[in-house]
């Protein structure tokens, strides 16, 4: 087990980026502002700062994204998936904590239904294409996000389960 005389933990925020140093049992604390364009480059001053050691064992977080969720300022996205399982987000199996209640008003989806597009494709199990992408596909859901306005896109290809 690693005992190491110098922890450095780091949290980059929205607003600040909090860091918290032990350094042969002495604990020192930092609070610098976040920089949206650089926070790398807080965290080295933060580093310097506190006068981090290259031998230093660093723990890293970070509050934005998590922020970003919460507060839904992100980005405008779409979501590109596996033919048929367009309504992924919106059905919501993963977290209904109450489950039989009809007039349950649910969050909104973070992905508008209008940036939901399925492609068609399919890999195996182990990861055999099944179904490849045609270009004429990519190109196509290319033109109707142009006209979308969106900032990003993520792409989540499913694959099959093996046949029992």
């Amino acid at each position: 087990m690693n005992m190491a005389r110098e922890v450095l933990g780091v949290d980059i925020g929205g607003t600040f980026t909090d860091f918290t140093y032990v350094q042969s049992g002495l604990l020192k604390v930092l609070k610098l502002p976040s920089s949206a364009r650089n926070a790398a480059a807080v965290v080295l001053d933060g580093m310097a700062k506190l006068g981090v050691s290259d031998n230093a064992t660093i723990s890293h977080g970070s509050t934005i994204a998590t922020n970003t969720l919460l507060e839904r300022k992100g980005a405008r996205t779409a979501l590109v998936i596996t033919q048929g399982f367009e309504d992924i987000l919106e059905i919501g199996r993963r977290n209904r904590h109450s489950i039989y209640n009809l007039g349950l008003e649910k969050i909104p989806s973070l992905v508008p239904s209008e940036l939901l597009m399925g492609i068609n494709e399919r890999l195996s199990s182990d990861g055999k294409i099944l179904t490849p992408i045609e270009s004429i596909d990519i190109h196509q859901i290319a033109e109707v996000l142009k006209n979308e306005d969106v900032e990003a896109i993520a792409v989540s290809l499913l694959f099959s389960l093996k046949k029992f």
